[in-house]
């Protein structure tokens, strides 16, 4: 092999070499990425169970201020989005036995990451998400004061409607 032939493929060699070595270790950070997220997962899922204790005891908390005035939070588990997803609970607002339509839905994702939504008529605020590893019962109680914040602003701003759907009268002929 010619001398420039031969210095060629010495150093065709030697990338060749540094590549499968900067593979290697692409390769060896992506595996330990992926058991990074496994361990976080699974930390994820123990927390929740933590977590799901303090959305409870705020719920029961604020629940004992409401029922002078008939309402009560109710938490429901609901099926996840996705399959990925650790939990969904809707927190839904009752006069009594009646529904308010209102409601405060915690979807939980699989890492960890507390998505609330709140499914007020009329408004499109949303509070921030914030990871159940630092959550705290504080945390939903904050969730859920404004939560019923936004139910009463929305009273406020049209109590007919709220009427009509807590009226004990029969709904006559001409109500639509």
């Amino acid at each position: 092999m010619e001398k420039s032939s031969s210095e060629r493929l010495a150093e065709i060699l030697a990338r060749n070499t540094k590549a499968e070595a900067s593979a290697t270790e692409a390769a060896a950070r992506v595996k330990e990425e992926e058991r990074q997220k496994e361990r976080d997962r699974l930390a994820a899922a123990d927390h929740w169970a933590v977590s799901r204790r303090d959305l409870n005891a705020a719920v029961s908390e604020i629940n004992k201020a409401l029922a002078a005035q008939a309402l009560e939070l109710r938490a429901t588990d609901k099926k996840p989005p996705v399959a990925a997803a650790l939990a969904k609970v809707a927190v839904a607002l009752w006069k009594g036995d009646k529904s308010t339509n209102a409601q405060v839905v915690f979807n939980i994702g699989a890492f960890g990451l507390v998505q609330p939504i709140m499914m007020v008529p009329h408004t499109g605020k949303l509070p921030a998400t914030f990871n159940i590893s630092s959550a705290t019962q504080a945390s939903y109680e904050e969730v859920l004061l404004s939560f019923l914040d936004q139910y009463v602003a929305n009273l406020e701003k049209t109590p007919t409607s709220f009427a009509l759907l807590f009226s004990t009268e029969p709904a006559g002929e001409d109500s639509w």
